[in-house]
């Protein structure tokens, strides 16, 4: 009796999670709803080409945050400093590809509103928990590897 139990309520529970990350809005949300919020720079790394250690450049960057709006709309602010733009989610429902909350999303061509810099060209393999944002650009020679928190 216990043995039909424990299988039937298993099989319940996955049916429950196949079901919800079909739903964008499910138990699983979109990276495009989870990534909206403040985040604050948390840890850089950079990784030079053909080189075998990555060198912290945290202290460059860890007074920056950035406030991602469901409208698209960014705010990307340092002491005495707000700089405005947009942003865009890109994902990939490759099915050679990990997961598509992870290494099939992109963070693409974030702008400054007023000049129309490009600040933020590519973030690549975007991970985005409840709580940590992690991703990748290339630039410069080599892979910057960030981590944000959300405030």
């Amino acid at each position: 009796m216990r043995t039909f139990n424990t299988k039937f309520t298993l099989i319940g529970m996955l049916f429950f999670f196949i079901l919800n990350s079909c739903s964008k809005n499910g138990v699983f949300q979109s990276p495009s709803n989870k990534i909206i919020g403040t985040w604050k720079i948390e840890k850089v790394k950079f990784l030079k080409d053909f080189s075998f250690s990555r060198t912290d450049e945290t202290e460059n960057y860890n007074q920056i945050n950035y406030t991602f709006n469901d409208d698209e709309s960014l705010a990307i602010s340092s002491p005495g400093v707000t700089l405005n733009g947009t942003w865009n989610i890109q994902e990939s429902y490759d099915p050679n590809v990990q997961n598509n909350y992870g290494t099939g999303c992109t963070l693409v061509s974030v702008v400054n509103n007023s000049n129309g810099t490009v600040l933020i060209q590519n973030w690549n393999n975007l991970y985005i928990h409840k709580s940590k944002l992690t991703g990748e650009e290339r630039r410069n020679g080599g892979t910057y590897y960030f981590t944000l928190s959300k405030q």
